[in-house]
């Protein structure tokens, strides 16, 4: 749901960024097989190389913490290339609280943030996200769409 939320906001390259690099399947599934994003092209650890070319109007590029810390040359390929329109924040409180990856957010030219969490009690406590502008999506609401 959240790659169609960006879609339908007008996003033309998407990142989403995670703590846990299993978290990757699920967007590779939607994103690959999804008829809602033909001519998309899906980026990660497996497909990028430091002197990748991007040349695709619409990308997903999936990375994890991991991937910042290992694959400098490879990341810093990836943002001279190509201007992100959406940040997808995958679990993001496992990386709210953090400095680091306030500091990784802040350094990547964006728009838009959708923050995705299960358990977001402490964001909410805290006061990070204004009640507009949260969106609960529950179990019931899968049958929905």
């Amino acid at each position: 749901m959240s790659l169609e939320l960006a879609k339908n906001i007008k996003s033309s390259n998407i990142l989403i960024f995670t703590p846990f690099p299993a978290a990757e399947g699920s967007f590779k599934s939607v994103s690959e097989n999804s008829t809602n994003f033909i001519g998309w092209k899906y980026y990660d650890k497996s497909n990028v190389k430091k002197d990748t070319k991007y040349n695709n109007d619409k990308n997903i590029v999936f990375l994890s913490f991991q991937n910042w810390d290992d694959d400098k040359e490879k990341i810093s390929n990836i943002l001279a290339q190509i201007s992100f329109d959406t940040i997808i924040v995958d679990e993001t409180q496992q990386m709210s609280d953090s400095i680091r990856s306030s500091d990784i957010f802040s350094s990547i030219k964006h728009i838009y943030e959708i923050h995705l969490s299960g358990t977001p009690y402490n964001d909410k406590l805290s006061g990070r996200f204004k009640p507009e502008e949260i969106v609960t999506f529950d179990f019931i609401d899968m049958f929905k769409y």
